[in-house]
């Protein structure tokens, strides 16, 4: 937890030492060439907090406040040591102070983790021992010449050591860490994959598995070599051609003989409400052959092809029963049109009679082309045939269909055609008869009383315009 605190303060450790170290150098020169009676000692730390106050750039970054807050007490540590050593034990004092800067120097070196850094508090110990104590005159000459210097030299030594051994074991921490880390992630990832994954070695060992294969085979623990046997394929989906067998565990045992190293995809089975794909590859687990197996649910795309099945029955059911109905009634509409234009001598009411009956087959004949529209739509080869046609024509005979039932309900059928209308025009007729018929039906529809009025002309852009007004309750 301590590593991982201080870690981002790495190179800001760095940084605020070189400001340390400048700052005494700063001190030394103004107190020996400027002749000030500043404490050399207390001046340090005082110089680094009035630096920290004084810039901004070191307030807007905790983590660089932090760091010099930690060097700053070092250093108080350091002068509370010197002060007490001069004042209390003063003939001990070079002994003190090399124990104050090796040890301020060790705590230093435990926030750090970059060798950079480490350099800079070895020259600021260094800096320490030679200008504060030799040149200042806290520490004699002559011990240069005495075990103090082996001291010194064994404390450089044993920091040093220190440092690099803690930056190793930190780096193992830092590794240790993050394969952790990656372990973890890669755990979640297999756990929370949409596809099933089973290890399954030679001798039937699970190697292992994931909890959504346990869901695809309605597994309970740890038998999933037993639910995997009970498995069997859904019919005509076995792809494989191992064995004749309709289990998919004989597929599988099959497969150790492949030698090939690709996917290869065994077929679908059926069990507990679950289509399931089933798809195998031959690796090397343990210097041993096995299989890695990944499963995948695919109800959705069974579900959907039955759909579809069902459609074309239906699509093919509706244009054959579409077809059947259209010729005889083409035959009854033709038969009573040819009575009506050969027998000249045949009374009122049977012409009526003959007339109802080709209007209703037309009715029916248009009910047909619905029908068969449809089936075209769903089969997707429904197209415009454009021809010349006379649109007088069309709209009449529209009109003609819905007479006898507007006559029934009282109803007046009225149509205005522009006298400039012209006799042919280039476009789909039978298109254009189911439009306007569809709107005369839904007038006849909602119109209890009063009329239907057909309005047909030509509008500014030389285009045909119909409009359908009733009297009825309105969209």
């Amino acid at each position: 937890e301590i590593h991982e605190r201080y870690l981002a303060l790495r190179w800001y450790l760095g940084i605020a030492s070189t400001v340390v170290l400048l700052l005494k150098l700063l001190t030394w020169y103004f107190c020996t060439e400027c002749n000030l009676s500043l404490p050399l000692q207390f001046s340090y730390p005082g110089f680094l907090v009035l630096f920290l106050l004084a810039t901004k750039y070191v307030q807007k970054r905790p983590a660089l406040l932090k760091a010099a807050s930690a060097f700053f007490l070092s250093e108080v540590v350091n002068f509370s040591l010197l002060k007490m050593s001069k004042t209390y034990l003063s003939e001990h004092q070079p002994i003190l102070l090399i124990t104050s800067l090796m040890f301020i120097h060790l705590f230093e070196l435990d926030f750090v983790h970059s060798p950079v850094t480490a350099t800079m508090l070895l020259l600021k110990f260094i800096y320490q021992w030679y200008f504060e104590g030799l040149l200042s005159g806290t520490i004699p000459w002559t011990y240069l010449t005495t075990p103090y210097s082996a001291i010194i030299s064994a404390v450089f030594v044993y920091n040093s050591s220190t440092f690099f051994k803690k930056q190793i074991s930190y780096q193992y921490f830092l590794n240790r860490k993050a394969l952790q880390t990656s372990r973890k992630r890669l755990k979640v990832l297999i756990k929370n994959l949409p596809d099933g994954i089973l290890l399954l070695t030679a001798d039937g060992t699970v190697g292992f598995k994931n909890e959504t294969l346990k869901n695809h085979i309605n597994c309970q623990g740890n038998a999933v070599v037993g639910a995997v046997s009970a498995l069997r394929y859904m019919e005509g989906r076995k792809l494989s051609n191992f064995t004749d067998s309709q289990y998919l565990i004989d597929d599988l045992y099959e497969c150790f003989n492949m030698t090939s190293d690709s996917h290869i995809v065994l077929g679908i089975t059926e069990g507990h409400g679950q289509a399931v794909e089933w798809k195998v590859k031959k690796i090397t687990w343990d210097e041993k052959p096995a299989l890695l197996i990944s499963t995948r649910n695919v109800n959705n795309i069974i579900e959907f092809e039955r759909e579809e099945a069902e459609n074309k029955m239906k699509n093919a059911i509706l244009r054959s029963v579409s077809h059947e109905l259209r010729t005889p009634n083409t035959a009854i509409g033709a038969l009573s049109e040819l009575m009506m234009a050969q027998d000249t001598q045949m009374s009122e009411s049977s012409h009526e009679r003959l007339k109802v009956i080709k209007i209703s087959s037309g009715i029916l004949n248009s009910l047909i082309n619905d029908l068969l529209d449809y089936s075209r739509m769903l089969a997707g080869v429904f197209s415009i045939q454009k021809q010349n046609c006379n649109p007088v024509e069309i709209i009449e005979s529209c009109c003609d269909l819905i007479k006898m039932q507007a006559h029934r309900k009282g109803l007046k059928i009225v149509k205005k055609i522009d006298p400039w209308m012209p006799k042919t025009i280039f476009t789909d007729p039978l298109r254009l008869s189911q439009i306007i018929l569809n709107l005369l039906s839904n007038a006849l529809k909602f119109t209890m009383k009063g009329k239907i009025e057909v309005c047909a002309l030509v509008n500014s852009e030389y285009k045909l315009k119909v409009l359908v007004k009733d009297t009825g309750v309105g969209i």
